[in-house]
């Protein structure tokens, strides 16, 4: 008798569990929907009008379009300084170049890799080449060795001809002298080039470049005399190059007919005040 009643128990028991369970289940799949709300007419019409999603726009968008809404101020447009390629010295170099002549302005000159500072009136012949005479120019030519829009004055010496090319340097605003050799610059031609000669069988053609402080001659041809060839005669035979390589005595010619016969020569003033004041501008 009180087996039958504990089983009787113990299935009531399960029963209840299982009701348990299957309740707990469908609340959380079937969760409870709030009660239904009747809504008239009027009420969908205010609802209407004070709808929760965002309404269109009322400035219309432009359409895409070449010409700027806003036009950019014709000054801010581009800049109104341009950017030079070389600083601008607070002294106009022309000027530096007439005081450096008038022996008012120290220059630095370049003889034989050495540099000096001198001036002018302090210089001699004997830096130079032979003798030890002073230093006096007899006229000058006004040349654009580089060709950058800048010019250099050369200064030729009374007594042999030699030449003195006066520079300025725009990044420290001083004067540079570059002497030449004796019969190192001969035939100066405007566009600054010009030759040179050793000798009857030696002859160079050749450019200055003054772009810095340090001054560069480069060879654009060169003949001389080969000791170790002769021709039928036994004469020493003459060789050529052409911008520091061997070439044909054709090739040399060409360059020399290019470079030089065919350019107009510079232009030489007498070394006076009144054209130091007409050309040294």
């Amino acid at each position: 008798m009180k087996d039958s009643m504990k089983n009787a128990v113990i299935i009531v028991l399960c029963v209840l569990l299982v009701f348990c369970g299957a309740w707990i289940v469908r609340t959380m799949l079937h969760p409870a929907q709030p009660p239904a709300v009747e809504v008239d007419a009027a009420q969908w019409e205010a609802m209407d009008a004070t709808s929760a999603l965002p309404a269109e726009p009322t400035a219309q968008i432009p359409e895409p379009s070449d010409t700027p809404q806003h036009e950019i101020p014709a000054e801010a447009a581009e800049p109104t300084a341009q950017i030079a390629d070389t600083p601008t010295p607070a002294t106009d170099p022309m000027t530096m170049l007439r005081e450096v002549i008038y022996g008012e302005r120290e220059f630095y000159v370049d003889v034989y890799g050495a540099v000096f500072r001198t001036t002018l009136d302090e210089t001699y012949l004997g830096i130079y080449s032979e003798g030890a005479e002073k230093w006096e120019p007899g006229s000058f030519a006004v040349v654009d060795f580089d060709r950058d829009g800048s010019f250099e004055v050369v200064l030729e010496a009374t007594r042999n001809g030699d030449k003195l090319v006066l520079f300025h340097d725009p990044y420290d605003e001083v004067v540079y002298g570059y002497a030449t050799v004796f019969r190192g610059m001969l035939e100066l031609k405007k566009d600054g080039t010009y030759r040179g000669s050793s000798g009857a069988a030696y002859g160079h053609l050749m450019k200055l470049s003054v772009s810095s402080r340090y001054p560069y001659e480069y060879m654009l041809a060169e003949s001389f005399l080969d000791h170790s060839a002769r021709d039928e005669n036994g004469e020493e035979m003459p060789i050529y190059y052409v911008n520091n390589e061997l070439a044909t005595y054709e090739e040399y010619a060409a360059v020399w007919e290019a470079e030089f016969y065919s350019k107009e020569s510079a232009e030489w003033y007498d070394f006076t005040a009144e054209n130091i004041e007409l050309y040294v501008k």
